[in-house]
């Protein structure tokens, strides 16, 4: 069946009814949604494809101290062709795959292949650092209107407003220079060439 659609790069197997038990089967569903949605990609991701050999020769081309399969195929292609199949239950009474090696995959997606987890403290860091400098001017307006009377608590509580906004912001650069490193050593290619075509003089 898989075969039938070989002109396309990447053929995905889809399981609409899933012979797993309830833990299993949520876990998997969890795993393939935020694939999407970090990786962008047009359908679930299952463990069923095939793939055209110019698609497997760009994937081995990038480097990875663990790779993940649906992030090295998304940045390769982005022809993916689902076809529906049934699902049958394991040969070995329950999944191969537990709870433990589930949560291993999904951290490696958001640590390993996408910078949604950097982006996300970077933003909340960003606000709070906004929130600490606000408060900080507050802070300093009530102690020279003389509703704060406390000797050195205004001094206090400033500077350590001051600081840690500014210990946020230079953490939420840090991980820019850091997921650029990353991205630069997994050497990713910018494009990939699938054929040279080679005109006649």
């Amino acid at each position: 069946a898989m075969l039938e659609h070989r002109d396309h790069d990447i053929v995905v197997a889809q399981f609409p009814v899933l012979n797993h038990d309830a833990l299993t089967g949520l876990g998997s569903w969890v795993k393939s949604h935020f694939d999407r949605i970090i990786l962008g990609l047009p359908c679930r991701i299952s463990a069923f494809v095939s793939l055209r050999r110019e698609v497997a020769e760009a994937m081995l081309q990038m480097t990875s101290p663990r790779p993940f399969l649906p992030a090295l195929m998304a940045s390769v292609t982005s022809d993916f062709h689902p076809i529906v199949l049934s699902h049958d239950a394991s040969r070995h009474g329950r999944s191969r795959y537990s709870f433990m090696r589930r949560f291993v995959q999904f951290t490696n997606l958001l640590i390993g292949n996408s910078n949604l987890v950097l982006h996300a403290f970077g933003i909340i860091g960003g606000m709070v650092a906004a929130t600490g400098f606000l408060s900080m001017f507050v802070i300093i307006f009530l102690k020279f209107s003389g509703r704060i009377a406390e000797a050195g608590w205004a001094s206090l509580v400033v500077i350590n407003l001051l600081f840690g906004g500014l210990i946020l912001v230079a953490l939420g650069i840090i991980g820019e220079y850091q997921l650029r490193i990353l991205e630069g050593g997994m050497q990713k290619p910018t494009y990939v060439v699938r054929s040279i075509c080679r005109g006649k003089n």
